[in-house]
């Protein structure tokens, strides 16, 4: 299971981090799921001493988790953002962003000249929190990763569309009548 565990950490397409931690024994492997799942690469060296340690691979998993909680709900994230949170030189921002971009986590389009990404389409979400779970020991978890804040998200995120195409359909319907070419019904005998 361990070994299991440990590839885990590796894969981008792997989104269930909680869900492991919450059926694992091995408590060095439950704290780095706890990071993995609500935590950020900061978590990870301010607790370094009481977890295993990573390979690149695993702190670029990390990082990658850490980079789709910065681009939650914007649109763009500047180069310092991104060298602060990811805890990266900013000379070496691009380079990690080449690579970081580079699954179905994350599409996003470097901006070298504004120094700035723009987010395209987040494909992946973090965990979200519920009270059923195991109790936290290391990270202190964000009020958007709880089920109560997801639901209103995704309330918003519902209503937010419905007005976009209910706008769409009204905008069809007037080139329609302007254009004068509605449905034709044949004609009745």
């Amino acid at each position: 299971m361990n070994s299991t565990v440990l590839r885990t950490l590796e894969d981008a397409r792997f989104d269930s981090y909680n869900r492991l931690r919450n059926e694992v024994s091995d408590k060095s492997l439950e704290l780095i799921l706890e990071i993995f799942a609500f935590g950020d690469i900061s978590d990870y060296y301010r607790h370094k001493q009481c977890l295993i340690e990573l390979n690149d691979q695993q702190l670029m998993r990390i990082r990658q988790l850490t980079l789709l909680s910065l681009c939650r709900n914007r649109t763009e994230v500047s180069f310092e953002d991104i060298s602060k949170r990811l805890m990266i030189p900013r000379d070496h921002v691009i380079n990690y962003l080449v690579i970081l971009g580079d699954s179905a986590v994350i599409r996003f389009r470097i901006d070298e000249l504004e120094k700035k990404i723009d987010i395209e389409e987040i494909c992946q979400s973090r965990d979200v929190y519920c009270s059923q779970d195991k109790p936290l020991e290391i990270v202190s978890i964000p009020s958007e990763q709880t089920v109560v804040r997801l639901i209103e998200e995704l309330k918003r995120f519902r209503d937010e569309r419905v007005k976009k195409v209910k706008k769409d359909i009204s905008k069809e319907i007037k080139k329609t009548i302007k254009s004068g070419t509605g449905i034709k019904r044949p004609l009745e005998s």
